[in-house]
């Protein structure tokens, strides 16, 4: 079985779930374009927000139209009351993510317009690339 994990110095690297010291060979790198999202949901709202933003909500099946789409991370701080969500979208690369969202504009704003009603703080924190 194969798993992506993060490696020595931050790097995706595909390795084997039995083996998880085993050393990393150059072949195993997986380049990534990571999309960052910090959300506050409305209160009462949490338990939708999660169903909609988490690796299998409607944001999730939205992407997973596209082959180059890896995968979606959502957290929620842990360490104060604030409600924070840190939601982190996975891409092959960059121009991937931008041909997925000039494929998919319209869908891509229908259901960000219907999910907003979520939210009472949405914050594009950046555009991040994996370094090798």
């Amino acid at each position: 079985m194969l798993a992506l994990f993060t490696g020595v110095r931050g790097r995706l690297i595909l390795g084997s779930l039995v083996r998880l010291d085993a050393p990393v060979a150059e072949e195993d790198y997986v380049p990534m374009y990571v999309i960052l999202w910090r959300f506050r949901p409305m209160v009462g709202q949490e338990s939708e927000f999660e169903r909609a933003y988490c690796p299998s909500g409607e944001w999730a099946q939205l992407f997973r139209r596209d082959h180059d789409y890896l995968g979606t991370e959502l957290l929620r701080r842990s360490d104060d009351e604030s409600g924070e969500y840190l939601i982190l979208d996975r891409w092959a690369s960059r121009a991937a993510y931008e041909a997925f969202r000039a494929r998919w504009i319209g869908e891509y704003r229908r259901l960000d317009r219907r999910l907003e009603e979520l939210t009472e703080v949405e914050s594009f924190q950046g555009a991040f690339e994996v370094l090798s």
